[in-house]
């Protein structure tokens, strides 16, 4: 039986969407009155502060030009040598169209090394307000952000004590809730509403490029019934680009899950109505996305950038 899947196909989410946050915006506070000139404000310009990804302070430093932070140092065999300590902070921003309810920031236990502290919007979000939440992870905390964050932009200021090259913040935040992700500006990301309704398998197109979970694509197709006692779908040239575990389910019925080619399944004649029938496409897929950004594509055999 040809199943036509091109259109536009009903999404429900098994899990929250994610915003991965992995771009900073990073300076050195030589005097200490970082937070008295404003740097944790959302007014505040860092247009100037070096651009970095998270990683140890001392890797940080190594990718950034000396004239592009107030700081003397040398370089001696494989790390700098820089007097410390020092206070180093980080900013990022993200674009907000609305208000998701019950909007979580996330980072792992590990995520930022050394004493710190974390502001939204220029107020201080108080360290026992991030609890321990299992979202990919045993060590995640999560914080929930409620009515700290506004229509237009928000800005997360992290404010971190380094006594160790091996200090700093160390891996990426992550917003989740039901929200969609777009690109904005260069580097940056909005939050909206997510789409009702996409292109079957397509996460990045569907406002989903950081999503870890299962997908549901639903649409009632009209089917002629069959005359024998089983029926075949045979969707190997639509998932021929997936990396997805694909489920298909004809008016609640499974046919089954498959990890790989070939995609094609066979149901008994029965479960088929005369007339519309419903037909649900799960796709899951790995922690990829999430945890790198990225997304390896097996006919190119080459990691790509996920796109927003």
């Amino acid at each position: 039986i040809e199943l036509p899947i091109r259109g536009n196909w009903r999404i429900d989410l098994e899990d929250d969407n994610a915003l991965r946050i992995d771009r900073f915006r990073m300076q050195v506070d030589t005097q200490g009155k970082g937070q008295n000139q404003g740097w944790h404000t959302l007014g505040y310009s860092d247009s100037r502060w070096a651009n970095v990804s998270p990683r140890p302070f001392g890797d940080q430093i190594r990718e950034n030009t000396p004239s592009s932070l107030p700081l003397n140092y040398t370089q001696s065999g494989s790390a700098p040598n820089v007097e410390l300590p020092l206070v180093v902070w980080y900013r990022a921003s993200f674009q907000a169209d609305l208000i998701p309810n019950k909007l979580a920031l996330v980072k792992d236990r590990g995520a930022i090394e050394g004493n710190y502290q974390i502001f939204l919007n220029g107020t201080k979000l108080p360290n026992n307000s991030f609890r321990p939440t299992f979202r990919y992870d045993q060590n995640n905390l999560t914080c929930a952000l409620g009515r700290r964050v506004v229509k237009g932009k928000n800005q997360i200021a992290v404010r971190v004590e380094i006594n160790s090259l091996s200090d700093g913040l160390i891996d990426a935040f992550y917003l989740f809730g039901k929200f969609g992700v777009r690109k904005w500006k260069t580097n940056g990301h909005r939050v909206g509403a997510l789409p009702e309704r996409g292109t079957v398998a397509s996460l990045d197109a569907n406002r989903l490029p950081y999503y870890a979970g299962t997908v549901s694509f639903t649409h009632e197709i009209l089917i002629k019934k069959p005359a024998g006692k089983t029926f075949m779908f045979d969707l190997n040239k639509e998932f021929k680009d997936t990396e997805d575990v694909v489920e298909v389910l004809v008016n609640g019925h499974s046919m089954g899950s498959r990890l790989w080619s070939p995609y094609k399944w066979v149901g008994q004649s029965a479960w088929i109505k005369t007339g519309k029938n419903r037909i649900t496409i799960k796709c899951t897929n790995t922690l990829s996305r999430l945890l790198t950004g990225k997304r390896f594509n097996h006919r190119a055999h080459r990691i790509f950038e996920v796109k927003a």
